[in-house]
């Protein structure tokens, strides 16, 4: 689909909704709003935050116990293991290319404003190149609004061969009639990353050693390869309440549908002589690609009664397509997804969630989730089983310089259930254990496994404000990972810290907000993953340690109504700690580097 008709569809879409609503009356909205497909509206806040620095990324998120491969834009993974994510059944693409580090769907904002707003943003990067983008949104009439959202990145990166370029265009509408009856929200996602692989350092220990006067000549692996990856992504969530049951329309039965098409591929370019295996040329190009239609219907009784919030439950239908130059696989499953949301004096809220995959490898996945507020805290727990079948990534691939093509007899099932407490906003802990049978992971081979042995840990992550009232606060991010069986399959970081020290301030009559800080990047010593520059997997290996070491950032941000700036040098502390940060092996973080950026935001 080529971007013309990509513009197309999104204005064609546009115009249907505002061609259906009476725009007769017109309501004054009491706040700007926001949220994302799967959470609630809340005020768009433009307090500074003691994360501000960190989100000053390509992704605008927060990114705790990351480490991308040195540059924007580029590979990356965590440290730690995220407890109670949401696994999808049917038959996926895998963590291939770059498409694991771009936007999703779910992290597209949808908006709810009452007057237009926009915003830029600006960011320098490593050596050259820039970072800059921004979005506009605005409400037709109280029931109808859309978001237009670009990011633009080309960064040189600091060591040879590393150049990266990223784009990225989101679209979002949301629209509901004035009676309630109807509501559909629609989300587009085209992105684009070409990437220079350089293969990491080749002799790591002259940048461990400093031996080289000019640090950004150090010897890589890879003088000529690079990565493209390409997404297309459209969501479209609607319902009509069929069966009303109070003159608002918010409680009754209503039929909903939902459409979800992908379009992913990958290639990776090279005239490298440094693999061993040349399978079909001398020149390595390979592509990839994976389309994927999903599409589900059903009913849904929103009951809003004292202990029951909705029901719903629905029959899905996926249609997926994977192929290259050498193989083309195809395929499609049938399944039922049934969910129940509990409200209880708005202090008790729980859920229950279920699907299964018809076929001849049946998946399934159960999970629970329960919330009890009471003044300033809240305290839950959760618990969830998931069935899942291989991806096809983890079946085939066929590259130039490596290729398998597998069939497994099992599927991965994962295990797990954990708690949580929060108070105020200042202290959060969650913990859980995890239990993974017949996973499969990429060997020290690069390729992919099924293990028959069990893989079992406990993990622990925790968030601590120090001093909340006082002008010097202390935020702390900290994780735990303790591997109770499979520590050879599966590496994390056994501690992970994150740590901000910083100082509050006002001035100008309260016209200026400021915020002076250092931050603190901390994992212990482990065997991580290494990553393979072909398909962008991550694979295990036994030859590198990497981590126990600081990585130091000195930050100051300053807010003067809408317009946001910040200034940071980042790995401050270069030449007085040893030169041991690497956030993968043979890929080491930057050296010391100096940032500027800026967001400012337009109201009309």
């Amino acid at each position: 689909m080529n971007k013309r008709l990509l513009l197309i569809l999104i204005f064609g879409f546009s115009a249907l909704l505002l061609k259906a609503q009476d725009s007769t009356e017109v309501k004054v909205h009491s706040a700007h709003q926001i949220r994302t497909l799967y959470t609630e509206y809340k005020t768009i806040d433009s307090a500074l935050r003691p994360h501000e620095y960190e989100r000053f990324n390509e992704f605008h998120a927060d990114r705790t116990h990351y480490y991308n491969n040195g540059n924007l834009a580029a590979k990356g993974h965590y440290k730690v293991w995220h407890l109670n994510e949401r696994y999808n059944l049917t038959k996926g693409f895998g963590d291939f290319g770059y498409m694991n580090i771009l936007n999703r769907v779910e992290d597209v904002p949808i908006l709810n404003v009452k007057s237009p707003i926009a915003e830029l943003h600006y960011m320098n990067v490593y050596r050259q190149g820039n970072h800059f983008g921004g979005y506009y949104s605005q409400n037709i009439n109280p029931q109808w609004n859309f978001y237009l959202g670009f990011t633009r990145t080309h960064s040189q990166g600091f060591y040879l061969r590393q150049e990266n370029r990223y784009d990225d265009f989101d679209w979002s509408t949301h629209y509901k009639s004035q009676d309630n009856r109807y509501k559909a929200t629609a989300i587009v996602i085209w992105q684009r990353t070409r990437n220079e692989e350089n293969g990491g350092l080749r002799n790591p220990e002259d940048f461990v050693n400093n031996a080289e006067s000019r640090r950004e000549l150090l010897s890589v692996y890879l003088e000529d390869s690079r990565g493209i990856s390409q997404k297309l992504n459209v969501k479209l969530n609607h319902q009509y309440m069929l069966f009303a049951e109070d003159s608002t329309n918010e409680s009754g039965l209503a039929i909903y549908h939902e459409l979800d098409y992908s379009d992913k591929y990958h290639v990776f370019e090279s005239s490298d002589t440094f693999w061993e295996n040349y399978y079909f040329s001398n020149i390595t190009y390979d592509s990839t690609r994976f389309k994927n239609l999903y599409n589900e219907g059903g009913l849904k009784w929103d009951i809003n009664s004292k202990y029951i919030q909705s029901i719903s439950g629905g029959v899905f239908y996926n249609l997926h397509n994977y192929k290259s130059e050498y193989f083309n696989r195809q395929g499609n499953e049938v399944g039922i997804n049934a969910e129940l949301n509990g409200l209880s004096g708005e202090q008790l809220i729980w859920n229950v969630r279920g699907s299964y995959l018809l076929g001849n490898k049946s998946s399934a996945a159960l999970s629970a989730s329960l919330d009890y507020r009471f003044e300033k805290s809240q305290i839950g727990g959760f618990a969830q089983y998931n069935s899942i079948q291989p991806n096809y990534f983890e079946e085939t691939y066929f590259g130039n310089n490596i290729l398998w093509n597998n069939r497994y007899d099992k599927n991965k099932n994962k295990t797990e259930f954990g708690a949580n407490f929060a108070y105020s906003d200042w202290f959060k802990i969650q913990g859980g254990y995890t239990l993974l049978s017949s996973w499969i992971v990429m060997n020290t081979e690069a390729m992919p496994v099924q293990l028959s042995d069990d893989i079992s840990m406990v993990n622990l992550k925790a968030y601590l404000r120090l001093f909340n009232k006082a002008p010097v606060k202390i935020d702390v991010h900290a994780a735990y990972n303790n591997m109770l069986a499979g520590a050879s399959y599966l590496r994390l970081a056994p501690v992970s810290l994150e740590s901000k020290v910083f100082y509050d301030f006002k001035s100008f009559k309260s016209a200026l907000f400021g915020q002076l800080g250092v931050s603190v990047k901390y994992f212990s010593s482990y065997q991580s993953n290494a990553y393979n520059p072909v398909n962008g997997s991550y694979f295990l290996q036994n030859d590198a340690e990497i981590g126990n070491f600081m990585y130091v950032n000195a930050f100051a941000i300053f807010k003067i109504k809408t317009l946001r700036l910040f200034i940071a040098v980042e790995n401050l502390l270069q030449g007085v700690l040893p030169y041991d940060y690497f956030s993968t092996p043979y890929y080491p973080l930057n050296d010391r580097t100096f940032r500027i950026g800026a967001k400012w935001r337009f109201f009309n």
